[in-house]
C-alpha cells in the first residue's frame, strides 16, 4: 500500500497528484488503496488523479468491481463520443450526480426526451438570437458593475462573478423576473453546490439509487424552492400570453412558443440547467481567468491595451471576436481550469480500439483537467500559455485534445452564449478595475458541479 497520503495540491501551478504512480495500476490497487481513492474522490474528484493520468494515452483499472477505461487519446476519444456514439450511454455514476439537481434537463436528459429538448430550444441560441440577447446583457453588465465592484479594496472576486453572471442570465432567461429575489437565488445555489454538488461516495462505488445519500437534505430543499420560484415565473408568462399581453423576448418566451412547446415540469428542468450549467460554470471560468492575468503583467498588459482600444459603441455581440488576445486568455483559462470535471460514459455492449477491449457496462471517462495538461498532447502543459489560442495557432489545437464545452453531438448547446457573455463581462470589468490575486496561498481546484477554487478567490481591486 501506498504511502503517500496527502491531497492533491498545486505547486508553482504544477498539479502534485494524491497518489503515487502506481495507484492507477490494476495489478496493484488492492482494496485498501481503493478505499483511499474513495475517500479522497468523494471530497474532491480531483484527488483520484495521479501522474500517469497526465502521461499514458488510455488507463484501464477495475475499481469495487466497475472496470474503468480513462480516454486521453484524441483519437480514441473522437472514436467512442462520435463515431461509436450510439453504443456509450450517460454513466450511472454522472446522472445520480446531476439529476438531483436538473432531472431531465439537456444535461441529463437521454433518448427521445433530450433530442426533443435539444431541437425545441435550437431557435434559443442561433445566431439571431444570441445577438439580440447581446446587447441586454451589457446594459445588465454595465448596470451592476457599480453594485458588485468597488473602485479599490479587497474582494471575493468569486462572489462578484457569480452575482453578474447570474443577472446577466436572469434577464436572458426570464428579463429579470426572479432577479427581485437575487440574494435567495444565489443563496440557493450556493446551497445546491455545497450539498448536492460533491459526488457521494455511494455514487462513487455504484449503489442502487434507491439507497439514501444522507447529508443531501438541504441541498434537495434548495433545488425545490429554486423550482418553485422558476415556475412561478412561468405560470405568470402563460397567463400573460393567453390574455394576448406583448411578452419579453427571453428565453421563457421562446420555450413557451416552441413548435414543440414545454410543460411547466420541462421548463423547470432547462431553467434549472441553464442556471447551473450556463451561470456557475462562466463564473468559476472568469475567476480563474483574472487569477491567472494577475500572474502574468505581461498577458494582463496586452489584454488591457485591447480592451482600451474596443470601441464599447459597436455592437456587444462582436466584442469577443474583436478582442483576439483577451479571448485567447479566457480559452487559455478553460485550459488550465475546465469549468466541466470530466466526460462519463457506460458501454451498451462490448467494444474494441485497437488493442483496447472495453467491456460492456464498463465506464468510459475522460478526465478534462488530465486531458487539457496531458504531457503527450501540451508543450509546457503547466504554464498559462494564452499564445496557443492566439491566431493561427488556435488551428494547430485539435479537436478532440481541448473539450471545455463537451464532445460530439453533446457538445454544449450554450458554447457561443457563454463566449460572448464572457467578452462583455471581461471588457466591462477590465476597461475600469484590475484585479491582483490576494491570498496567502495559491488557490486550490475543487470540483463542485463545477471546478472553482476551494477557498474562494481573495482579490486586491484597484481603479484603473
Amino acid at each position: 500500500m501506498a504511502e503517500r497520503r496527502t491531497e492533491p495540491r498545486f505547486e508553482e501551478g504544477r498539479f502534485v497528484p494524491a497518489f503515487p504512480h502506481r495507484l492507477q495500476n490494476t495489478e496493484t490497487m488492492g482494496v485498501l488503496d481503493q478505499l483511499q481513492v474513495l475517500r479522497i474522490a468523494a471530497k474532491n474528484p480531483l484527488g483520484s488523479l495521479s501522474d500517469i493520468a497526465f502521461e499514458r494515452p488510455v488507463i484501464q483499472t477495475r475499481f469495487f468491481g466497475m472496470d474503468l477505461t480513462q480516454i486521453y487519446d484524441p483519437e480514441m476519444i473522437r472514436y467512442c463520443f462520435v463515431e461509436a456514439r450510439d453504443n456509450y450511454r450517460m454513466s450511472s455514476f454522472r446522472q445520480g450526480f446531476f439529476k438531483p439537481v436538473v432531472r431531465e434537463g439537456l444535461l441529463t436528459a437521454e433518448g427521445k426526451k433530450w433530442q426533443h429538448a435539444r431541437h425545441a430550444l435550437a431557435p434559443v441560441f442561433t445566431p439571431r438570437s444570441i445577438e439580440k440577447f447581446a446587447e441586454g446583457m451589457k446594459q445588465s453588465v454595465m448596470r451592476d458593475i457599480p453594485t458588485f465592484v468597488p473602485s479599490d479594496g479587497e474582494v471575493d472576486l468569486l462572489d462578484i462573478t457569480t452575482a453578474l453572471t447570474y443577472l446577466v442570465l436572469s434577464d436572458a432567461l426570464f428579463s429579470g423576473g426572479i432577479s427581485a429575489a437575487r440574494d435567495e437565488v444565489l443563496s440557493l445555489v450556493g446551497e445546491v453546490l455545497a450539498t448536492l454538488g460533491k459526488p457521494h461516495f455511494l455514487d462513487i462505488v455504484g449503489a442502487p439509487a434507491i439507497l439514501p445519500r444522507w447529508g443531501r437534505g438541504k441541498g434537495m430543499s434548495a433545488t425545490r424552492r429554486l423550482r418553485a420560484l422558476i415556475r412561478e415565473v412561468a405560470i405568470e408568462r402563460i397567463a400573460e400570453r393567453e390574455r394576448g399581453e406583448a411578452l419579453p423576448d427571453d428565453f421563457l418566451t421562446l420555450m413557451i412558443g416552441a413548435e414543440a412547446a414545454f410543460d411547466l415540469e420541462e421548463i423547470e428542468d432547462q431553467m434549472v440547467t441553464f442556471i447551473g450549467a450556463g451561470h456557475e460554470t462562466t463564473a468559476q471560468a472568469l475567476s480563474w481567468m483574472f487569477y491567472l492575468l494577475s500572474n502574468d503583467e505581461r498577458a494582463r498588459s496586452r489584454a488591457e491595451a485591447e480592451i482600451d482600444a474596443l470601441d464599447m459603441n459597436r455592437p456587444p455581440v462582436e466584442w469577443a471576436d474583436a478582442l483576439p488576445w483577451t479571448m485567447a486568455c479566457f480559452l487559455e483559462a478553460l485550459r488550465m481550469f475546465p469549468p466541466a470535471a470530466a466526460i462519463l460514459r457506460q458501454a451498451n455492449a462490448d467494444d474494441r480500439y485497437g488493442e483496447i477491449k472495453i467491456p460492456k457496462d464498463s465506464a468510459v471517462m475522460v478526465q478534462l483537467f488530465a486531458l487539457h495538461r496531458h504531457k503527450l498532447l501540451w508543450e509546457h502543459p503547466d504554464a498559462f500559455m494564452p499564445e496557443r489560442f492566439f491566431g493561427a495557432a488556435r488551428e494547430k489545437v485539435g479537436r478532440f485534445q481541448y473539450l471545455p464545452f463537451g464532445v460530439g453531438h453533446r457538445v454544449c448547446i450554450g458554447e457561443r452564449f457563454a463566449k460572448v457573455e464572457a467578452g462583455i463581462l471581461i471588457a466591462c470589468l477590465m476597461k475600469q478595475v484590475r484585479f491582483d490575486y490576494a491570498g496567502d496561498d495559491a488557490p486550490q481546484p475543487i470540483v463542485r458541479l463545477s471546478l472553482q477554487p476551494a477557498q474562494g478567490m481573495r482579490m486586491k481591486v484597484t481603479s484603473r
